[in-house]
Order: structure tokens, then sequence, then C-alpha cells
């Protein structure tokens, strides 16, 4: 009887000829490669340092879209009002008020005495330009008459505020300011009640043009004189 071997595991039986046979002609085995066994507490704390930079980025990129999440919603802080139009919203004119101050204004820091000086500067500006025309029949020519009054009282005006350029208003010098001014309106208007019987021309609706100029003036000069401790006090100042 044949003896046979049985390898374990396998399960298959070999005769012992072909065993034998096996291991005469068997081949030379090359030397396997090591097998590298990674180690479990590096591969761990690799594990854990790539997790926590992820982290760390995250929480940046988080953070980044926070910040200009909320600058980009957050409104900017209003610009400061600018200290002609803070001036002439008191008036009843405003746009009349800005347009005539700020085309004299040369001052890189105005208050409200100074603004009001422009505003009735520009008051004597309109004046003579009302007084500067030609023709348009007897009741404009009273009416030129009633600006040359106007123009004095105007200057009347700037001399009651200062008359060396430099504003310094106490509450009598106020009201001063106010008498000259609402004398000038008052010839203004006595003007403008003479006009209305005239028949209309060219050269009297240019009149009326500058004598509506001149009584804008007028108004808003008096709306800031009449307006001036607040509008002092919104500009931090004090008067005289």
């Amino acid at each position: 009887m044949e003896s046979v071997n049985i390898y374990k595991g396998y399960g298959k039986v070999v005769p012992l000829d072909m065993e034998d046979q096996h291991h005469q002609q068997q081949l030379p085995i090359h030397k396997q490669q090591p097998i590298t066994i990674p180690n479990p507490r590096r591969s761990s704390t690799a594990a854990i340092l790539a997790v926590s930079a992820l982290s760390i980025t995250l929480i940046a990129v988080i953070t980044l879209a926070a910040v200009f999440g909320a600058s980009s919603t957050h409104p900017r802080a209003a610009a400061p009002p600018d200290p002609i139009r803070l001036v002439c919203n008191v008036t009843r004119y405003p746009d009349s008020c800005f347009a005539a101050i700020a085309a004299l204004d040369a001052s890189p820091d105005p208050d409200p005495e100074l603004l009001l000086r422009l505003s009735v500067r520009a008051c004597s500006a309109q004046a003579a330009a009302c007084r500067n025309v030609s023709g348009g029949g007897e009741a404009v020519q009273e009416c030129l008459g009633l600006y040359d009054d106007a123009a004095s009282r105007i200057g009347d005006a700037m001399e009651a505020m200062g008359g060396d350029g430099k504003v310094r208003l106490t509450e009598d010098r106020i009201s001063d300011v106010q008498t000259w001014l609402s004398a000038a309106l008052t010839d203004q208007e006595t003007c403008l009640d003479g006009l209305e019987e005239m028949k209309e021309s060219a050269d009297l609706e240019e009149f009326k043009v500058n004598a509506g100029k001149f009584k804008e003036y007028v108004s808003n000069s008096l709306a800031i004189v009449a307006n001036i401790h607040a509008l002092l006090q919104q500009f931090g100042l004090q008067l005289h």
C-alpha cells in the first residue's frame, strides 16, 4: 500500500513518490521582500495632525467669511453733514441758499456766523443785479430807487455783523441785522407790488427773475440769523 502524505489545511492526498520527486526537483526559492508593517501609533499621529490642520483651515475660512459678511452688510458710518447744507436747511429756500453761499465760500471750516455773512453778501450782489436794468417803464424806475434803498439796508446789516470782515455777533447785533434785512425785504415787496399792473416785456421778465432771487436771498438770511443760536450749538460754538 502506498504511503500518503496528508497536507494539513489542503485536504489533498499526494502519492509519496511524487512528493519525493518534487523535493528532488524543487527550484531554489527567492527570498521574499520583507513586509513593512505600519506602526499603528505613527499612523494614528499623522491622521490626528491631518485632521487638526483641516480643522484649523476650516475655522480660518469660516472666520474670514463672517468678518467679510458682517462688513458687507453693516452700514458705513454716515459722512458728516456739509456745513452749508446744515445752515441752509433752516431756510425756506435751501437750494438757492446753498447755491448762493457755496459760490462765495472759500473757508476750509466755515461756521454759522461766517455763512450768515456770505448769505448777506449774496443779497448785496443780487440787489446790484436788480438795479442794473434799463427801460421797463415808470414802475421799473420806481423799483430801481427802491433797490438803491434795499442795497443800503443790506450794507447796514453787513456793518452790524462787523465792518472789518470778521463776524462778531451779539444779541444787540443780531437784532440790528434782522431790522436791516427786514427793511430791505419790504423795499423788494413794494417794488413787486408796483410791477403787477405792468404789461409783460422781456426787460420786465428779466427784472422779475432777479427780484425773485433777491427775495429768496433776503428771506434765507433772515432765517439764518433767526436760528443762529441753534446753529451755533450744532457746531459746538457759542455767541461772542
